[in-house]
């Protein structure tokens, strides 16, 4: 092994450990703190007080108040079950990660599907989808650096940079795949959350 390739190697592996690990230690959060027990009572309050009886009326300020919370953004609907229906505020979190797939029934008081995903089969292809990526991309990327010696004796020293880069690209790709993956899964759980039982359903549509 030359020492020109020692060097892409010494420069490589850090940063494929670091795009290996991010993912995993997002995921680590994530799971860590699926029920979300950092916002306190205080800053609870004040969304409620913002929200009064209409969230439309202070929109844009439970807005930014959200913000400091999540990432995605909740219509008026939303933010008002949110607050108000027992139990909601705490599936927040959990919600906004998986909130690509899911939405909220605001009647029904539950976590539903989203149309593109509200057949078994297209659930059941996403995953497949995402799995097959995250191989395809990770055994590319990882091909890559097995076979780096001879990339390196083939191509020479600028264009063994430049694949090291695409694998390291690929292997990331596929971490993201694997993440959207997992984030289906958390879904799957949230539609079977019961956020209110029986008799307080009854007496919330009632109401």
């Amino acid at each position: 092994m030359t020492p020109e390739l020692e060097l892409i190697i010494k420069i490589a592996l850090p940063l494929l450990t670091l795009v290996v690990g991010i993912p995993l230690l997002v995921s680590r959060v994530r799971t860590s703190s699926i029920t979300y027990q950092s916002i306190n009572l205080e800053h609870f309050e004040k969304l409620r007080e913002l929200c009064g009886n209409d969230a439309r009326a202070n929109l844009a300020q439970l807005k930014v108040g959200f913000g400091s919370i999540i990432k995605g953004h909740l219509t008026p609907k939303e933010v008002e079950w949110i607050l108000y229906i027992p139990n909601a505020y705490s599936y927040l979190k959990k919600y906004d990660g998986c909130s690509r797939f899911l939405e909220i029934d605001t009647y029904n008081h539950k976590f539903i599907w989203r149309d593109k995903y509200s057949t078994k089969f297209s659930r059941i292809s996403m995953k497949l989808i995402l799995f097959l990526l995250y191989m395809v991309l990770v055994t590319v990327g990882v091909y890559i650096f097995i076979a780096l010696d001879n990339l390196f004796s083939l191509f020479g020293l600028a264009l063994s940079i430049l694949f090291v880069g695409v694998g390291i690209i690929f292997i990331f790709l596929g971490a993201i795949a694997l993440l959207f993956n997992l984030k289906m899964g958390d879904a799957k759980e949230l539609t079977k959350k019961v956020v209110v039982d029986k008799e307080e359903l009854e007496y919330l549509n009632s109401a």
